[in-house]
């Protein structure tokens, strides 16, 4: 179900990314199992900041909410970081249940600070994973500044 117009729009380098080299079952199982961890990582990124933010410790001063948001932060990218990071590894999980004779290994390596800066800027994607991790990134980014600037937790009175 993929539409043949839309991938004729995609920029030539992205032609040869894996995906398009997948039969339509598998490459639809793919882009699925991408979309589920997108979208739990999403979730618990935002489960976790709206439960650090209704904490009285938080809400009790200015101060301490500053705080907990730059906490928040580190705790953000901690997450972002150790899940792209294994990430290669669930996807080879994956690429070995649809080809027969991949051997098992460890193909994951830890992702330096470099390595996410560069896919935050979307322009530099060379594969469909790396515009998508991008995406992923600014996504996570976006929720947290809306979580603490723009729809904070407002004290009871």
């Amino acid at each position: 179900m993929l539409h043949a117009p839309l991938l004729d729009q995609l920029p030539g380098l992205f032609r040869n990314d894996t995906l398009h080299h997948l039969d339509k079952t598998s490459a639809l199982l793919l882009v699925a199992l991408t979309t589920a961890a997108c979208a739990a990582l999403v979730l618990v990124n935002i489960v976790k900041t709206r439960y650090l933010q209704s904490t009285p410790w938080v809400l009790s001063s200015a101060l301490r909410r500053t705080i907990t948001a730059a906490a928040d932060l580190c705790t953000t990218i901690a997450l972002v970081w150790g899940a792209l990071s294994l990430a290669p590894q669930m996807f080879y999980q994956y690429y070995r249940t649809i080809i027969p004779g991949l051997p098992s290994q460890w193909v994951t390596s830890w992702i330096t600070p470099g390595e996410l800066l560069t896919l935050l800027q979307l322009q530099q994607a060379t594969t469909l994973a790396s515009l998508a991790t991008g995406v992923l990134l600014l996504t996570l980014l976006v929720s947290f500044f809306l979580c603490w600037v723009a729809l904070p937790v407002r004290k009871l009175a």
